[in-house]
């Protein structure tokens, strides 16, 4: 988080202190629907696609922080970003058909993420 101090940010990041008991929070919502559709899907429900969504969304959000802090490459974080986005966006409409409570579930994670999408780009515009 050192380079982050050294870097322009825009006057509407929170501080510091909020990203880990959102990301707590939102992390459990997300664990709490993937189970409730592999629940289902040992019942019976067709849940391929939808978790093949759910995993190419769940490994772009491992990677974006490498990319953002590790590799300083603030560019290709904005566009992994947006890329993660395309991804929640598909995996809570394959949940939606399955499960309607795990797909409102992803909600609080698709806005949080576009928000972090605009912090991001924020950044990388103010650091070019």
């Amino acid at each position: 988080m050192e380079t982050m101090k050294r870097i322009k940010k825009p006057t509407f990041m929170p501080p510091q202190w909020i990203f880990a008991p959102v990301w707590s929070i939102l992390y459990t919502l997300i664990a709490i629907s993937a189970v409730r559709i592999l629940c289902l899907g040992k019942k019976g429900k067709r849940i391929k696609k939808a978790m093949i969504f759910f995993s190419v969304q769940l490994v772009l959000n491992i990677l974006w922080p490498y990319i953002f802090f590790r590799l300083k490459l603030k560019g290709l974080s904005f566009a992994e970003l947006l890329t993660l986005l395309v991804f929640i966006i598909l995996t809570t409409v394959e949940f939606i058909k399955i499960d309607k409570v795990s797909a409102y579930l992803l909600i609080p994670y698709l806005f949080w993420s576009t928000f972090a999408a605009y912090l991001n780009g924020s950044i990388w515009y103010m650091n070019k």
